[in-house]
């Protein structure tokens, strides 16, 4: 009975380890010159590897209307693998205004267009935590 529990144990822990390691909870805040950005997408591509040695797996999330976000990797909201990452940004797609559909021409722009992170570069640790993004025209 007692070696069923321990292989029991051991292979849920395998399973938990085997799906590219421990999740921490990461999000904080993104802006531009100083106000929050109002919409958009993260994501986070890993640059470094798990403890494993295998690759970690990449996160991403959706910038709330106050500029917060949180990211996500398997399942809502469950946070990022502890590593580096490479952060990108994707503005908002935005719709024509009603009653204003002009075909052949693309609809208004969200003002976050060419936007990317003054830091491409972030580290999440042990613990996560907040990491805010802010965003600045390319080449500044």
């Amino acid at each position: 009975m007692e070696r069923g529990v321990v292989f029991l144990a051991a292979g849920l822990c395998l399973f938990a380890c085997g799906c590219g390691g421990t999740l921490v909870p990461v999000g904080g805040k993104v802006s531009f010159d100083g106000k929050p950005v109002t919409g958009g997408s993260l994501a986070f591509v890993p640059l470094s590897k798990g403890p494993d040695g295998k690759p970690l797996k990449p996160s991403s999330g959706a910038v709330q209307p106050g500029g917060d976000y949180r990211v996500s990797t398997r399942v809502a909201n469950d946070g990022a693998n502890i590593g580096k990452y490479r952060v990108t940004y994707s503005p908002p797609a935005t719709e024509y205004p009603a009653g204003v559909y002009s075909p052949g021409k693309p609809p208004p722009p969200s003002g976050f267009e060419g936007l990317v992170p003054s830091s491409s570069e972030v580290e999440v640790k042990a613990g996560g935590g907040q990491i805010d993004i802010e965003l600045v025209k390319p080449g500044k």
